[in-house]
């Protein structure tokens, strides 16, 4: 007992020698991972790039040979050109990358930072169940040295007692060994050493059912409203693109020259032009398939929007299970009653059962809290909230942003 009393003093000394760090600075580490980082640089890469059509498509040269005579050659340089305004809308396909690659690196963030929620919730549970293995294990060997000297003193217990008791208390001392040790393989894969956390403003689960309660499903889609507007515009670009190539008048201008014997300068060289009529069969076919892919474009949205917000209905009906065990576990007080309170045996085995039952209720708190937690934060994924560019933490009861 004495080396228990001893460890429990300096579990409560150590955070005033260890660094103390604030959650909010370990969820916002995730824009240093290496996934997240290169987005940016894929962003920076297309934005190297230039996007959009030259004025002239295609240059083409030709040559004939008539009658197998090379003095009678002749030449002409074709160049054809591209519809007006159609190197515009290609061009716009950039920003429609780009939105693509921001939009993909918010969703990708919300999975890392949806991981260092987790990671911030097993360590602080596990820190929060050392003080129960301790109370555990001061029980056992508290019992221990009880059933010792009342067999000393020929009182009721058995040497069985003492036996079991002494399980007990081994029992005890390894889950407390294996708790340490998982809480130093959870701060070495956080990375933080030998520092602690601050869980001063830690929510509690009245706070994490009117946070989730305050969510509106309407604004779980900002990101994907960002996303249906940037293809809905591609689609438009590349309809624009159609068009201007379908509808150009001007098709090529060509320089001729030809090397025949006996003629002039003038009659040498020739200038053509070649002019379309702005009509083709296929624009009406083109034009419906561009219809269509937009028409597709606002079913799937629809699809989508009413998929998140069942996703979000479900992961809230879980929370809301776990929360009423809570609330069931809290309000129902363990009762002991027996006819004979004021025999010695009877009170010394109903003062141990009493404090058996009560670190199991502890316990099993903890482990209800834990669990409803670790759905509180997923319910939040499925909202959408950690996709947002300024995020807020939610493991805190200030809610600040980071």
């Amino acid at each position: 007992m004495k080396y228990c009393v001893l460890f429990l003093l300096a579990l409560l000394s150590l955070p005033f020698y260890a660094q103390t760090l604030d959650p909010g600075e370990y969820l916002k580490s995730y824009k240093d991972h290496a996934g997240y980082v290169s987005f940016d640089q894929y962003d920076q890469g297309v934005g190297a790039l230039r996007f959009g059509l030259p004025v002239v498509d295609e240059l083409n040269v030709r040559t004939e040979t008539d009658q197998f005579n090379l003095s009678r050659q002749e030449y002409a340089l074709r160049v054809m050109f591209n519809g007006w305004g159609a190197g515009s809308a290609y061009a716009k396909e950039k920003t429609w990358l780009q939105q693509k690659i921001q939009s993909s690196q918010q969703r990708y963030a919300s999975d890392l930072l949806l991981q260092r929620y987790e990671d911030l919730c097993d360590l602080y549970f596990f820190e929060q169940h050392l003080p129960v293995y301790l109370a555990d294990s001061l029980l056992a060997d508290s019992m221990v040295l009880l059933v010792v000297k009342n067999m000393l003193a020929d009182e009721e217990n058995n040497l069985g007692d003492v036996i079991n008791w002494e399980n007990k208390k081994t029992e005890s001392a390894r889950k407390l060994n294996e708790l340490h040790y998982a809480i130093e393989i959870q701060k070495s894969k956080m990375k933080i050493g030998g520092a602690v956390f601050s869980w001063a403003h830690w929510p509690h689960p009245e706070f994490m059912l009117k946070t989730l309660n305050d969510l509106s499903p309407k604004k779980m889609s900002d990101l994907d409203d960002k996303d249906f507007e940037a293809d809905s515009s591609l689609i438009s670009y590349r309809w624009q693109t159609s068009k201007s190539n379908d509808h150009k008048i001007l098709d090529f201008a060509q320089l001729r020259y030809s090397k025949r014997d006996n003629l002039l300068f003038q009659d040498e060289f020739s200038i053509g032009v070649g002019l379309r009529l702005p009509y083709k069969g296929t624009q009406k076919r083109q034009s419906n398939e561009f219809r269509l892919d937009l028409l597709k474009i606002q079913q799937e949205r629809v699809l989508q929007q009413e998929e998140k917000i069942n996703a979000f209905t479900n992961e809230l009906h879980r929370f809301l299970l776990i929360y009423n065990q809570c609330k069931v576990l809290v309000e129902q007080k363990p009762g002991i009653s027996l006819l004979n309170e004021k025999n010695a045996a009877v009170e010394r085995a109903l003062y141990v059962e009493r404090k058996k039952r009560e670190i199991e209720r502890w316990s099993r708190r903890l482990e209800l809290e834990k669990k409803l937690t670790l759905q509180y934060l997923r319910t939040l994924y499925m909202a959408g909230v950690m996709e947002n560019t300024v995020n807020t933490n939610y493991l805190s009861s200030l809610l600040p942003s980071f």
